[in-house]
């Protein structure tokens, strides 16, 4: 099973409902992904403030599973630098 930060369908997928509530709130999202698909962008159109993507082009599924963690935590080092 592959992570996939897609807008579609927006109103199914756990990212847009969180944008959707946070939004109400006043609270940023900005979402983290280990594939982020070309086209969801559309999230920016639902409250997601940014759309990182953790694992570096090209990276086999098997190795971007195992250096999810490490990737995550440099993903966020260097989005709040």
């Amino acid at each position: 099973m592959r992570d996939r930060s897609t807008p579609r369908p927006c109103s199914g997928k756990t990212p847009a409902g969180v944008a959707e509530v946070a939004r109400a709130h006043g609270v940023p999202v900005v979402l983290f992904g280990g594939h982020v698909a070309p086209d969801a962008g559309a999230l920016l159109d639902q409250g997601v403030r940014d759309i990182v993507c953790i694992t570096p082009e090209g990276t086999p599924l098997a190795q971007a599973l195992a250096q999810a963690s490490g990737n995550l935590q440099t993903a966020v080092a260097s989005y709040l630098a």
